[in-house]
């Protein structure tokens, strides 16, 4: 069986989709946990107001620290995404014209 270059040229678009799909869930868990980062954090800074203790100061650095991590990560996932998502529109565009030239030619042999 013969494997024409749309037959790959598909398989690259499934497997960019596929890959796309993988990183946006990333950039949503990434950016769920942050939301969850920085509202704990906010606990803590209203609960410093009434009680001010080492241990209490010590989590909310660690909790900033976390945020700034899961924000790091976001921020990566997000520009991967942005990449992924042009490499996936150039592969269906790619995809669209080797379509269109198998089909003439199928047409100029039936002719």
């Amino acid at each position: 069986m013969e494997i024409k270059p749309s037959d790959r040229l598909r398989l690259r678009v499934d497997a960019l989709a596929s890959r796309l799909r993988e990183i946006s869930d990333e950039v949503s868990r990434s950016k769920s946990e942050a939301i969850g980062l920085q509202r704990r954090i906010e606990e803590i800074e209203v609960a410093l107001l009434f009680e001010d203790s080492d241990d209490v100061r010590r989590e909310l650095v660690s909790l900033r620290e976390q945020l700034a991590t899961h924000q790091e990560k976001a921020a990566k996932a997000e520009a991967d995404e942005a990449r992924l998502r042009e490499l996936l529109a150039s592969a269906r565009r790619e995809y669209a014209a080797q379509l269109r030239e198998e089909r003439r030619r199928r047409w100029m042999v039936l002719e």
